[in-house]
């Protein structure tokens, strides 16, 4: 039953991100603004203060990033910091990041499963469809202020 709910969400959320693209097919968009990453998942706030500087790597500027997750690509860390980071509760996993071109607040969608950084223009994502409807609300809400 499990398998067949999440089936039907991931069809729901890919229809949810080809109205939002509009005449663009939905796998160029992906093709051009998703891809995959390895990537540093922490459990909460509080296990980021074990890090030292490498936990401003969780911030956007100094605030706390948008969405659910605290996520970041295992390349802006080094060795050290990558140790540290799983030994305090962390997990290196395989994500999806993609491109956040304007703020999603989290308002407008309850999506869990991503996190993303509004001023390094970049997002991630536990799961293809989170990262497809939530970088297709970015790009869209991109597109309206210009």
């Amino acid at each position: 039953m499990n398998q067949e709910h999440d089936e039907i969400l991931r069809m729901m959320l890919r229809a949810i991100a080809a109205k939002m693209v509009g005449d663009v097919d939905e796998f160029t968009f992906a093709r051009k603004r998703i891809r995959r990453s390895v990537a540093l998942q922490m459990p909460d706030r509080e296990s980021l203060k074990k890090l030292g500087e490498a936990a401003e790597c969780f911030t956007d500027h100094g605030n706390a990033p948008d969405g659910d997750l605290l996520i970041q690509a295992v390349r802006r860390f080094n060795q050290d910091q990558i140790v540290a980071g799983v030994n305090a509760g962390g997990k290196i996993i395989s994500a999806y990041e993609f491109d956040y071109l304007a703020r999603v607040l989290r308002e407008h969608t309850n999506l869990p499963g991503w996190c993303a950084y509004h001023n390094s223009g970049i997002g991630f994502a536990t799961c293809f469809e989170i990262a497809l409807v939530v970088c297709a609300i970015s790009v869209r809400e991109s597109e309206q202020w210009k």
